[in-house]
């Protein structure tokens, strides 16, 4: 089997305000006593850690990043909300109610190069942003009666919660904005950029939407998707909907180089979209996918994919003449069209899920992992030939060619990794005592790929603890390029270790000499043990699972035992 990524520690880190710093390599310190040998167990040079650098944002309440965008090997655009003083990069923001947004841009080393704030007495979201070849950026989200962004402001003519779309420049100053107002329920979904210069912007909404202060769409007794056109500055064009006879939303939306656009969002009962009338099985959540031509402002085909209980999207991606979907699901999944075999979760818990399609709407794949507890994606993207995932996992995550550790009790353990076809080439896991939490991951220019997340009370890089400072922080980090798991080598007859469960011993039954021995526990750290030829003293350890890694022949083993 693989190793357990939390283990692949070469470095230990040291925190120096947003910044990580990586001393020298620890050595290998082993002592002689007797007959007994105890080995103070420290990583083999074969590894690497599975963090290249992580950068904590923390501040006294609640902070979370809603927005990760590399925007090269050495800018990233990052956006998200915070609840208290918050102060990254040095820098006090303001807070001026329950929820505040900023937004900014980070350098590769963790250093914040210029940051800015919006917020207002009430509640606000950041939901969807662009950043611009001009050097602006476009905001959206949405917002209680106005909302401030650096002198000017936006507000809602009707008193009540709106969709902002905001422009700005570098200093969190306007260069324009727009409010899509309504009588009930909107959300935002998306904002893309066309070769044009346009924005297409797609959401959800209830009772009826103003667009310029007018009434463009009325919704009935559902709730509508909704897609919507503007100018490069911000000019209302057009705007369209989807009819649902319960609850739908828009929640992706994706324009390939070629010019075609995608869209993707979940239902409830009934959907139209154009002709097409798409009808859930049950009232759970169902997914849809469109293509739309952004020219005749209409949709050229649908596709539904539903499970007998929920289903999450996570995200859209087009790679090589296909588009991919990935998410979450519960029970059985498939396709209502086409020849492919369902998918089932083997218990009553969420998996995740890879689909792809035709730029004709043809079905091609479905595919599924997971274990007999909850694996929730949220975040899929196709990046260089890599099909890139984050979310969260409770229990053993069952990840086919990876052997992540089990996350313990009540715990969540964050995620990342790829995975396509039937395993996982690498993933890397964040644990922790309490919720730890995967949010988005994507890769540079140069192919670094980098992941974005929160934590509460605390949270394991390579096995080094990290605190929060309040009720939860935020994070973003480098994954290791050299981070590859080892694949087993060793026959896996060649070495029994027996009892396991153990309460004191472990016995191994080796044909050959064995050279290194080391301990992990499920959060990465490395455990002192007893080893006197080849039997192993557990007496020390506390109850829980552990990993035990074998070096013989210059060859690696891993196996998992249980302490009670």
């Amino acid at each position: 089997m693989q190793a357990p990524n939390m283990a692949d520690m070469t470095f230990l880190f040291r925190n120096k305000g947003n910044v990580i710093i990586k001393p020298r390599k620890l050595i290998p310190l082993i002592k002689a006593v007797g007959r007994l040998t105890f080995i103070v167990l420290f990583p083999f040079p074969i590894y690497c850690q599975a963090w290249d650098a992580y950068f904590p944002l923390q501040g006294p309440g609640s902070e979370s990043i809603r927005i990760f965008e590399p925007i090269s090997s050495n800018r990233i655009f990052i956006g998200g909300v915070y609840d208290d003083h918050f102060s990254p990069g040095g820098e006090n923001l303001p807070l001026n109610g329950s929820k505040e947004l900023f937004f900014g841009e980070w350098d590769a080393n963790g250093q914040n190069t210029w940051i800015a704030a919006a917020g207002s007495p009430d509640i606000e979201t950041l939901d969807a942003a662009v950043v611009r070849a001009d050097g602006t950026y476009i905001l959206g989200g949405r917002f209680f009666d106005s909302i401030q962004f650096g002198a000017g402001s936006i507000t809602s003519d009707l008193g009540s919660d709106a969709i902002f779309l905001a422009c700005t420049d570098s200093e969190g100053e306007l260069c324009w904005s727009f409010a899509i107002q309504g009588t009930a329920y909107k959300a935002l979904g998306g904002i893309q950029e066309t070769e044009t210069g346009d924005l297409l912007v797609v959401g959800a909404f209830n009772g009826f939407l103003y667009f310029e202060d007018v009434p463009t769409l009325s919704s009935g007794s559902g709730t509508n998707c909704f897609v919507a056109r503007f100018t490069a500055n911000g000019l209302f064009v057009e705007a369209t909907q989807f009819e649902s006879s319960l609850d739908s939303g828009l929640e992706e939306l994706l324009i390939t180089d070629d010019g075609q656009m995608y869209l993707a969002g979940y239902f409830n009962d009934t959907l139209y979209i154009g002709t097409d009338k798409l009808v859930a099985e049950t009232q759970d959540q169902d997914l849809f996918i469109t293509k739309f031509n952004p020219e005749s402002f209409t949709p050229v085909w649908s596709r539904h994919l539903g499970a007998q209980y929920d289903d999450q999207l996570a995200g859209i991606s087009w790679y090589e003449d296909k588009l991919y979907i990935g998410g979450s699901f519960l029970g059985v999944l498939n396709f209502k069209t086409g020849t492919l075999d369902d998918i089932t979760t083997p218990g009553f818990n969420n998996n995740g899920f890879l689909a792809s399609l035709s730029s004709e709407g043809v079905p091609l794949s479905l595919a599924g992992f997971g274990g007999l507890q909850d694996e929730n994606v949220s975040c899929f993207n196709f990046s260089s030939g890599k099909p890139l995932w984050a979310g969260y996992y409770t229990g053993d995550p069952s990840l086919v060619g990876q052997n992540l550790p089990t996350a313990a009790g009540f715990s969540f353990y964050g995620f990342a990794g790829s995975w396509k076809d039937t395993t996982w080439p690498w993933a890397v896991s964040l644990t922790t005592d309490d919720q730890a939490f995967i949010e988005q991951i994507a890769s540079d220019e140069l192919g670094q790929v980098w992941v974005s997340g929160f934590y509460k009370s605390n949270v394991f890089f390579d096995g080094v603890e990290e605190t929060s400072g309040g009720f939860s922080d935020a994070f973003f980090g480098r994954l290791n390029p050299l981070f590859t798991p080892v694949s087993e080598v060793i026959n896996p007859e060649s070495i029994i270790l027996y009892p396991n469960p153990t309460s004191a011993w472990l016995y191994l039954d080796s044909c050959c000499p064995l050279e290194e021995i080391r301990i992990i526990d499920q959060w990465g750290r490395n455990c002192s043990i007893q080893v006197k030829g080849q039997t192993i003293n557990l007496e020390d350890l506390p109850d829980g699972v552990y990993y035990i890694q074998i070096k013989t022949q210059g060859a690696l083993q891993w196996h998992r035992i249980i302490k009670h």
